[in-house]
């Protein structure tokens, strides 16, 4: 709720937006998952934070909005993207990937990115609300037969959504521990990626950093597997996990890389 009055307090969210965040918090169906929202209505308030972020950022590249070489992603454009943004779009860069799954796509903005900057590697995605996943396909058609929802915390992906990397942005950290929602979700993550897995989250939520020893430590496939962590080239303040048999990136020591001074929290 602080963080909620001083989004409201300094214009990063408008009072409808706050309205809807309260109703969230306080509807029966978040208090039993423990989840930070409703998601059957998260829709609603995704719509207002899509339009209040593209205010101030550039949601939707296009070529000619940017330039990509050696890993390094620079913008040509002045409404640049969110640093979580660019720190995700350049950890896929140096990996080696022609497939790639996101888990909670929402409005689609990522998977049309990432078609952008990479042409030749296939996307797709998955999201818990249907209203979300037509969200998607209103701003972006071309995702038809790309997007479908399931609740990752739930379903572990079918076969057929195999893929090279698995990635998640500001979508874990939404999760609950409850129930060992938030474990699931992070287990079937692995469960459908070939060759990496990569997290860009809200570092305090969740110790991201022993969540993901202990689920590669279960699986014979994923023991063999490193915590590397790649700060964005243009803004340092943003960091992601990528967990890889093989990557040109630092290897994660500690938590500490991620909190960078941060308080944990757990819910």
């Amino acid at each position: 709720m602080f963080m909620l009055i001083k989004q409201l307090t300094f214009g990063q969210i408008s009072i409808r937006q706050a309205l809807l965040a309260i109703s969230h918090f306080l509807s029966l169906r978040r208090m039993l998952s423990g989840d930070d929202f409703n998601w059957s209505s998260y829709h609603l308030h995704y719509k207002q934070e899509i339009l209040s972020i593209s205010k101030r950022n550039n949601l939707v590249l296009e070529q000619g909005d940017f330039s990509i070489n050696g890993g390094k992603l620079r913008l040509l454009k002045q409404n640049s993207i969110l640093p979580s943004h660019h720190v995700l779009y350049e950890s896929i860069a140096i990996l080696k990937a022609s497939s790639l799954l996101e888990i909670g796509c929402g409005g689609g903005d990522h998977l049309k990115n990432l078609s952008t900057i990479f042409p030749t590697k296939k996307v797709r995605g998955i999201d818990i609300s249907k209203e979300q996943i037509d969200f998607a396909l209103e701003r972006h058609p071309a995702l038809a037969g790309s997007v479908s929802v399931m609740d990752i915390s739930r379903d572990i992906p079918p076969q057929s959504l195999q893929s090279d990397l698995v990635f998640s942005h500001t979508v874990l950290m939404h999760i609950s521990e409850k129930g060992g929602r938030f474990d699931r979700a992070l287990q079937n993550m692995f469960i459908r990626a070939s060759n990496a897995v990569v997290l860009v989250e809200n570092w305090q939520q969740h110790d991201f950093f022993n969540a993901v020893k202990k689920v590669c430590a279960s699986s014979e496939k994923w023991s063999k597997a490193q915590i590397y962590f790649h700060e964005s080239s243009a803004f340092p303040e943003a960091r992601a996990m990528i967990i890889a048999f093989e990557c040109h990136a630092p290897e994660a020591k500690s938590y500490e890389l991620f909190l960078q001074g941060g308080k944990l929290r757990t819910h």
